[in-house]
């Protein structure tokens, strides 16, 4: 409700998480609407929007993955979350 309250009205909106699961609820609120994309910050790479909305504190960003892979994305998760953060050409809101 809140980013639907905030968010420009002619803007290209991304909602981005570092776990795609997490975004399954932001996917049914904003199904249909083409300005919005839903997206997790490793399909965010290389898109600009208008307005970003990272959702999700840490814990809920984390994937849960088991193992040595798990343990790798631990280690490249600054780097994704930069992608992230430098996705938005004029406002960023972070919700953690």
């Amino acid at each position: 409700a809140h980013i639907k309250k905030i968010m420009g009205a002619d803007s290209f909106v991304g909602i981005v998480a570092m776990n795609k699961k997490y975004l399954g609820l932001f996917k049914k609120e904003f199904k249909g609407q083409r300005n919005i994309k839903c997206l997790s910050f490793v399909e965010a790479q290389g898109l600009e929007f208008d307005e970003v909305f990272m959702v999700g504190g840490y814990e809920a960003q984390m994937p849960e993955l088991p193992g040595p892979l798990g343990a790798e994305v631990l280690k490249i998760y600054p780097d994704l979350e930069y992608v992230a953060l430098t996705r938005a050409m004029n406002r960023l809101t972070v919700f953690t």
